[in-house]
């Protein structure tokens, strides 16, 4: 009686501990942390082991005409309407990252904070603008948000204020080159 005690009570023992082993066991979150086998990302990353930073898809070169956003009194700029720009990581942060483009018409450097894993807002920076046939440089101030549409296609919601010209709301699409 006692050994059939014995045996039983091994029995049941090795059933729950068969019933709670850790589901986490196994599961490698990379930046995150492992819930019920589950992997919960921490911020700036996604996947379903946290292997990516949400960020990376914005990362590279990227170009669109911004002519949109020119007031038609400032006349046709031509190729100086086309914006490339270079997204890169910024070291610092996981949640940010830089939008540069060295273009003969505004010389931008813009920080992107992310929102979501599809949403970034721009910072607001001021920028000296040399237009033709206006003998003195600009001040503008650009911010704005956006949107990841699509592989290789953001949208971009700027608004640039333009000391005399006033606001000017305008929507980008730019395209990953």
């Amino acid at each position: 009686m006692k050994r059939s005690l014995s045996i039983l009570f091994c029995i049941g023992l090795m059933t729950v501990l068969q019933f709670c082993s850790d589901p986490c066991k196994d599961v490698n979150c990379n930046a995150g942390t492992c819930l019920e086998g589950i992997c919960n990302c921490f911020e700036g990353y996604e996947g379903t082991n946290c292997e990516f930073e949400i960020r990376e898809k914005f990362i590279g070169t990227w170009t669109g005409d911004i002519s949109p956003c020119i007031p038609e009194d400032l006349g046709d700029l031509g190729d100086m309407a086309i914006l490339s720009f270079q997204v890169t990581k910024d070291p610092a942060d996981v949640n940010k990252f830089s939008m540069q483009s060295p273009n003969p018409l505004i010389d931008l450097s813009l920080t992107a904070v992310l929102t979501s894993s599809t949403t970034f807002d721009i910072e607001t920076t001021s920028v000296e603008v040399a237009l033709p046939d206006i003998p003195i440089p600009l001040s503008v101030t650009i911010n704005g948000t956006g949107q990841f549409l699509d592989v290789g296609q953001v949208q971009l919601n700027l608004t640039f204020i333009i000391p005399l010209l006033g606001i000017i709301d305008c929507i980008l699409i730019v395209e990953k080159i």
